[in-house]
C-alpha cells in the first residue's frame, strides 16, 4: 500500500468525505474559489485575552465583507483601535480560542481538487487529504504540467537518445518513460497526443519554453536513472503524472 497527500489551497472546501470512504481516479474531492487571504491574529494587534474578543469582534465565519469593513474593533476613554477588510471576502475561519481570523478574497479563480488514484481515504484535516491505494508513487527531481493518465510505455532505455522518428500516432495517449529527449522530440510527441514525457534527461537544457506552449498542455518530469529503471519494471500499467507536483502514481 502507498499514500498520496493532497493539499489543500486557501478558500477550498472539503467536499462529503470521511475516513475509509472509496475514491476513483478523477473524483472531486473539494473545490471552492482560490483567492488571496489575510489572517489577523486578534489577541496580539489589541493587546488582550481570548475572553475578551466576543465584545471586540464584529463578524462570524462565513459573513461576506467588503472593502474597508470593520472586523474588530476596541474603544476606550482615550483611544480606539480597528481592523478593516483589506479587500472584498468572506470571513473563512474565526478562531475563538486561539483569537484568529483568516479572510479570503471573493473573485479568485474557481479550483477542484480531485482523486489522482482509486483508493480509500485515509485522513481528511483542514488543509490536506490523505488517500491509501495499491500501487507505487515516484517523486521526480522537476516537473512540469497538469495531472494526466496514460499506459505507461517504454521508449528506450535511461542512457539513449530518443529521436524524432521514435514518436509516431501509436504513441496518442500513453506516458512515455525516454532515456534522453530534445526539444524538438518533445514538441512533436506533444503534438500527436502524447499525455506526458518522463525522462532522465532533457538534452536541450531548460525546457521552461515548452511550458510555454500552453496550446501543446505539456507534461514533462525529470527523474533520477535508478527511478526510471524501478519504473520500466511497472511498463504497461496505467500512471498518473503530475507534472506541479513532481510525483508519478502506478496503480
Amino acid at each position: 500500500m502507498a499514500n498520496v497527500t493532497l493539499y489543500l489551497p486557501k478558500g477550498i472546501k472539503i467536499l462529503s468525505i470521511k475516513k475509509g470512504d472509496k475514491v476513483t481516479f478523477g473524483q472531486t474531492l473539494a473545490e471552492g474559489d482560490r483567492g488571496e487571504s489575510v489572517t489577523f491574529d486578534l489577541i496580539t494587534l489589541f493587546s488582550t485575552s481570548s475572553a475578551v474578543l466576543p465584545g471586540i469582534v464584529k463578524v462570524q465565519s462565513g459573513d461576506a465583507v467588503r472593502r474597508g469593513d470593520v472586523i474588530a474593533e476596541k474603544k476606550s476613554l482615550l483611544s480606539k483601535k480597528a481592523i478593516h477588510a483589506p479587500f472584498d471576502g468572506q470571513v473563512a475561519n474565526y478562531d475563538k480560542e486561539a483569537g484568529r481570523i483568516e479572510l479570503v478574497a471573493a473573485g479568485g479563480p474557481h479550483e477542484v481538487i480531485v482523486s489522482p488514484v482509486d483508493g480509500a481515504i485515509a485522513k481528511v484535516g483542514d488543509e490536506a487529504i490523505d488517500i491509501t491505494f495499491t500501487g507505487d508513487i515516484v517523486f521526480t527531481k522537476q516537473g512540469i504540467g497538469k495531472t494526466k493518465k496514460g499506459k505507461l510505455t517504454v521508449l528506450n532505455k535511461e542512457d539513449e537518445e530518443a529521436k524524432l522518428t521514435d514518436i509516431d500516432a501509436t504513441r496518442k495517449g500513453s506516458v512515455l518513460l525516454v532515456g534522453k529527449i530534445g526539444n524538438h522530440t518533445l514538441e512533436k510527441a506533444f503534438g500527436l497526443g502524447v499525455a506526458s514525457i518522463v525522462t532522465t534527461e532533457v538534452l536541450d537544457g531548460d525546457f521552461s519554453h515548452i511550458a510555454q506552449k500552453t496550446i501543446l498542455q505539456p507534461s514533462v518530469l525529470i527523474l533520477s536513472t535508478a527511478d526510471f529503471k524501478t519504473l520500466a519494471k511497472e511498463a504497461g500499467k496505467d500512471a498518473v503524472v503530475q507534472g506541479e507536483h513532481k510525483r508519478i502514481i502506478v496503480q
